[in-house]
């Protein structure tokens, strides 16, 4: 058995271990403890985790949209056991831009954003926000906000075509389209697994 194969079947093992201890701890909790297992795997993997509710618990296991990892979240979300209350999922599935998310202490509606080609970088895009939600994130930080936006709104799969997503507040005067229009924009213009 190769290595990666070992740390899969150690994460089923640890997941069947602790999902009823885990079923009424908070959704952060969970996803830390879920999370520095997935690193045991590999170091590119990551897991987002629900809030428990009447529902089924989603838990997605994801690749931050990185095409090489896919069958690896394929194979982990496979594994992992079958248990009333949770629901794992492989890889971010789209959701629209009918979202907020928090930017420091300041709500961000994600339908808020457009965007543009990057017509010099292949590939790649320019969000914008017609906000100052930037002004205190870190270079790191607000990329991480761009992929998120971008990955949740369209999938990891489809968000995997890009290889670049420029985020500001200023307009600079593109040609800017609704975010709305970015999931159509993606697969009508980026070609799947271009280099």
């Amino acid at each position: 058995m190769t290595a990666p194969e070992d740390s899969v079947r150690a994460l089923v093992a640890w997941v069947e271990a602790n999902l009823e201890r885990l079923r009424l701890v908070p959704c952060v909790e969970v996803s830390d403890e879920f999370g520095e297992e997935l690193l045991r795997v590999d170091e590119h993997l990551g897991v987002e985790v629900g809030e428990k509710d009447a529902g089924d618990r989603e838990v997605i296991v994801t690749a931050f949209s990185e095409p090489r990892l896919f069958p690896l979240v394929q194979r982990i979300v496979d594994g992992l056991p079958k248990v009333p209350g949770w629901r794992f999922v492989a890889l971010k599935p789209p959701r629209g831009f009918d979202f907020t998310l928090t930017v420091g202490k300041y709500p961000v509606d994600a339908e808020d954003f457009a965007f543009a080609p990057l017509p010099d970088v292949d590939r790649g895009i320019h969000l914008l926000h017609p906000e100052r939600i930037l002004e205190n994130l870190s270079r790191k930080d607000a990329a991480e906000l761009a992929w998120l936006v971008v990955e949740t709104g369209i999938g990891e799969e489809l968000a995997s075509r890009l290889r670049h997503v420029k985020i500001s507040d200023t307009d600079g005067g593109r040609g800017w389209h609704p975010i709305a229009e970015l999931e159509s924009y993606v697969r009508e213009n980026v070609a799947q697994g271009a280099e």
